[in-house]
């Protein structure tokens, strides 16, 4: 298909984020009925591949005894995946705008005190600055939008994700293919190096990769990390901002 061309500076307002939260919603019941509470109930093609995204972003950002910002958490998968590998943040707080997912979320870890599950809708409802040490953002920014440029959705949510946390890590699709995998109408491809660029627009210290093996899709993975001075005052790409 043709990877459409948008504005990243174009407005988004309330209400079609609020139209958005209802579309999503009800995508997720429904779909949680067909699959149930499995990776494939959340759209992951299995829990492996669900599993090599984790893996990836443990690569870059240090989860132990970190304070973990989850958007987009679904049923706290990251958390569990992080208990098996042996990594314990000090907290782990998820959000989604779905009752349906975050009541099995907190089902499955809402017994652990450093465990906490909240609907929040993070563009409509953001959090205070630096209130966190890593916010992750896993699939959340996959689907082919009809109401809202993609485009200046990426671009909002790294920016309202960034101004919370010290570190963001946020997966996305790319539309660079590899293999015989076609593309897929409900599925938007994000160009990489303009993601590089919008999160320039926030700091200078920024990572991007697009060498793990397609999940089945070729994916990227890129990770805005605080960019201080010496003095330990923001960067000149953070005061332009």
């Amino acid at each position: 298909i043709k990877i459409r061309t948008m504005n990243p500076k174009t407005p988004i307002s309330d209400e079609q984020l609020e139209a958005l939260e209802s579309e999503i919603r009800k995508q997720y019941r429904d779909r949680i009925g067909e699959k149930g509470t499995t990776p494939e109930g959340l759209f992951w093609d299995s829990k492996e591949s669900m599993q090599t995204r984790f893996d990836a972003a443990i690569e870059f950002a240090e989860f132990e005894r970190a304070d973990v910002l989850d958007v987009g958490c679904g049923f706290g998968d990251f958390y569990g995946h992080l208990q098996d590998v042996g990594v314990e943040p000090a907290t782990y707080h998820g959000i989604d705008v779905s009752d349906a997912v975050l009541d099995e979320a907190i089902n499955r870890y809402g017994d652990n005190p450093d465990v906490s599950f909240e609907r929040r809708n993070v563009l409509r409802d953001p959090y205070e600055s630096n209130q966190f040490d890593i916010a992750v953002v896993f699939g959340a920014l996959g689907h082919n939008l009809e109401s809202i440029d993609n485009e200046a959705y990426m671009r909002r949510f790294l920016r309202t994700c960034f101004s919370c946390a010290d570190t963001v890590v946020i997966n996305a699709l790319s539309q660079y293919r590899q293999g015989d995998w076609d593309y897929e109408e409900f599925v938007y491809y994000y160009d990489p190096g303009k993601v590089f660029s919008y999160a320039q627009e926030l700091t200078r210290n920024v990572r991007l990769r697009h060498d793990f093996e397609p999940i089945p899709q070729k994916e990227f993975i890129i990770v805005l990390e605080e960019d201080k001075t010496e003095n330990n005052e923001p960067s000149i790409a953070q005061l332009d901002n």
